[in-house]
């Protein structure tokens, strides 16, 4: 529920409809927000020249090219990151932790094999 306090007799027409319109486009805004897919890791696989994937959900569902363990050319994710959620994500894989990936733009109902740009990974046990 949205409330609007709008002063009466301070305020001129224009700037209580330039603020109403305000409020209004960033309502809409904040619902673009990135995704966050979750759910447990099946697998976790690193590819001969360095690229991290990982495949959430099961073992059905196709695997996202997070980053590369050698260069960072291309990818959202630092070398140094990308090592540090190879060995999140193995530790989630094996205990069966429930892994959030924040994503910019990739959709959590992928449908084939691709790199997301994963910005963030969050292990919530």
């Amino acid at each position: 529920m949205l409330l609007l306090v709008v002063p009466r007799g301070g305020g001129s027409r224009l700037f209580t409809m330039l603020f109403v319109a305000t409020v209004i486009a960033t309502m809409f805004c904040t619902s673009a927000r990135a995704a966050q897919c979750h759910g447990p890791i099946a697998s976790v696989a690193l590819h001969d020249d360095g690229r991290l994937s990982v495949r959430q959900g099961t073992l059905n569902s196709p695997m996202w090219i997070l980053c590369n363990v050698n260069n960072s050319q291309g990818y959202v994710a630092t070398v140094t990151t990308c090592k540090s959620w190879q060995a999140l994500l193995m530790a989630a894989q094996k205990t069966g932790a429930t892994v959030y990936l924040y994503t910019n733009s990739t959709p959590c109902n992928h449908t084939s094999w691709g790199t997301a740009d994963v910005y963030y990974l969050e292990d919530r046990g």
